[in-house]
C-alpha cells in the first residue's frame, strides 16, 4: 500500500465526522516501525466507538484475505483503555503464534474485565499447544499452565474465565487435566459442562470417548454439538451410527459438525453415511460433505477417489475397509 493512502486513513481516523466506510483501511496492513509509532500517538484521538469498529472491520477484512496482516493495530489495541476494544483485538490476533504475545495475554488474564480475561484464556491454549510440541521454552511453558490452572481452581473467578482456562488446558499433558475436565463436566452451570465436552475432544484422551458418545443423544443442541465435535477429534469409531443420526438433526450447526466428524473419523460406515447425505440433501451442507469426504481420503491415503460430479458413489463397495 502506498504511504499516500495510509496518511489518508489516518487523517480520517482521527476526524469523529469521517466515516470508516469507504477508506482503505488496507493500508494499515504489514505497517513499517515509522508508521506504527505514527499510529500509536495517533490512537488516544480515535473516539472509542471509532476504535471498536476499526478493530472489528480489520479482523473481518484479515479474515477474508491472508495476505493483509493487521497485527500491529491489534497490538496497539491490547493496550486500549476501553475494555471492548481489548477484548476484540485479542480476537482479532487468533491466527498470530508469536511468542512475543504471551506476556500480554498472560497479563490480560488480570483484565478488570471478565470478558477481556475470558479472551486471553482463550488466546493461551494454542500457547499451550505450542509448549506440548516442544515450540516454547519449558520455564515459559510452564507459566503459561500454572497461570490457567490457578483460574481454574478459584472458585471466585467468574465461569465465562474458568471454562476458557480449562478449554486452553485441554491441550495440556499435565496430570491435573482429567480431574479438572470432571469437575467441569460435574459442574450445575450448563456452559461449564459444555466446555468439559470440548475439553475432552481437544485433549485426544481416548478415555472421555464413552462420555462422549453419551451426550450425542443429548436433548440439549449445545450439548449435541460439542459432544459431536469431540467424538470426531477423540477419533471414534463408534460414535459414526450416533453422528450418522445427526445428519438429520434440526439444528443445522449440529449437522455440520456431525459431517466434519464423520469426516476425521473415517472408514466404510461414515463414508456410506456422508454418501447417503449428499444423494439426498439439496443444500449447501452436500458440498460439506464432500469435502468431509475429500479429507477422509486423504487421511486414509486414498488418493485416487473423485470428489466431484454426480456419479461420486457410482459402484463403490458398501464394505470397504477405512
Amino acid at each position: 500500500m502506498s504511504d499516500d493512502r495510509y496518511e489518508q486513513v489516518l487523517d480520517k481516523l482521527a476526524d469523529d465526522s469521517e466515516p470508516l466506510s469507504g477508506l482503505p483501511l488496507e493500508a494499515l496492513s504489514n505497517l513499517s516501525r515509522e508508521a506504527k509509532a505514527e499510529l500509536d500517538d495517533l490512537w488516544p484521538s480515535i473516539s472509542v466507538d471509532k476504535r471498536r469498529l476499526l478493530v472489528a472491520k480489520l479482523t473481518d477484512l484479515g479474515d477474508d484475505d491472508f495476505h493483509l496482516d493487521f497485527s500491529a493495530v491489534f497490538r496497539r489495541g491490547l493496550y486500549d483503555v476501553d475494555a471492548e476494544v481489548r477484548r476484540l483485538s485479542i480476537d482479532g490476533l487468533w491466527e498470530h503464534e508469536h511468542v512475543t504475545l504471551v506476556r500480554p495475554f498472560l497479563r490480560l488474564l488480570e483484565d478488570e474485565s471478565p470478558e477481556v480475561q475470558a479472551s486471553a484464556a482463550s488466546a493461551l491454549g494454542r500457547f499451550v499447544l505450542q509448549g506440548e510440541l516442544g515450540q516454547l521454552t519449558m520455564e515459559r511453558f510452564q507459566e503459561i499452565v500454572s497461570r490457567l490452572l490457578a483460574l481454574t481452581d478459584d472458585v471466585a473467578v467468574p465461569t465465562a474465565v474458568r471454562r476458557r482456562a480449562i478449554e486452553s488446558l485441554a491441550y495440556s499433558s499435565d496430570p491435573e487435566l482429567r480431574g479438572i475436565i470432571a469437575r467441569a463436566y460435574e459442574d450445575p452451570d450448563d456452559r461449564m459442562r459444555q466446555s468439559a465436552i470440548f475439553a475432552m475432544g481437544r485433549s485426544a484422551d481416548e478415555y472421555w470417548r464413552g462420555q462422549v458418545r453419551a451426550e450425542l443423544s443429548s436433548d440439549e443442541a449445545a450439548f449435541r454439538f460439542e459432544a459431536a465435535r469431540a467424538a470426531g477429534e477423540l477419533a471414534d469409531p463408534k460414535a459414526v451410527a450416533s453422528l450418522a443420526r445427526l445428519l438429520a438433526d434440526e439444528e443445522i450447526g449440529v449437522r455440520e459438525v456431525a459431517i466434519w466428524s464423520l469426516g476425521q473419523i473415517g472408514g466404510a460406515q461414515a463414508r456410506r453415511a456422508l454418501q447417503i447425505f449428499i444423494e439426498q440433501d439439496e443444500s449447501e451442507l452436500a458440498e460439506q460433505a464432500r469435502d468431509a469426504l475429500a479429507e477422509m481420503a486423504l487421511l486414509e491415503g486414498d488418493l485416487t477417489t473423485p470428489f466431484l460430479g454426480d456419479s461420486l458413489f457410482e459402484g463403490e463397495d458398501d464394505d470397504d475397509d477405512a
